[in-house]
């Protein structure tokens, strides 16, 4: 008799763990389901503001300048947005670079070593005079 008392309470207790499993997921699935949607409407909120705004800087200044100034501002954005991510796995092991072959030296006429690597910043720095460059020739070809 002891025997199917512990039994039915190992039943009960299976039934009891599929029950709060089951209602687990089905939390997670509606968070998710939630979640999404809410993303879906901010992102739809975020680009009517942008094309009201953009409709609403092409009346005062012109519809390309407008549109540069835009696409400028996502640039900086862009460049804010990498900026804080290479900061942020600034601890980590960084790639290494492959050593230049031999035949590569002997083609470009000099012997190149390997602890003469361009700054940290290079890569960062050339994207903002590019960047820079670009703005300002819209700027000459666009002024009014």
């Amino acid at each position: 008799m002891k025997l199917a008392g512990i039994l039915k309470a190992a039943e009960l207790g299976a039934r009891l763990a599929r029950h709060e499993v089951k209602a687990a997921v089905a939390r997670a699935v509606r968070n998710a389901a939630f979640g999404a949607a809410l993303a879906i409407l901010a992102v739809l909120a975020f680009g009517f503001a942008l094309a009201a705004f953009t409709v609403w800087l092409a009346g005062e200044i012109g519809a390309v300048p407008a549109l540069g100034y835009i696409a400028l501002g996502f640039l900086v954005l862009a460049v804010i947005v990498y900026v804080i991510w290479r900061v942020s796995m600034g601890g980590g092991q960084r790639r290494r670079r492959p050593e230049a072959s031999p035949l590569a030296a002997a083609l470009d006429g000099e012997s190149r070593e390997s602890g003469q690597e361009p700054p940290a910043g290079s890569a960062l720095g050339s994207l903002g005079v590019v960047a820079l460059v670009g703005f300002l020739m819209a700027r000459q070809m666009f002024r009014r």
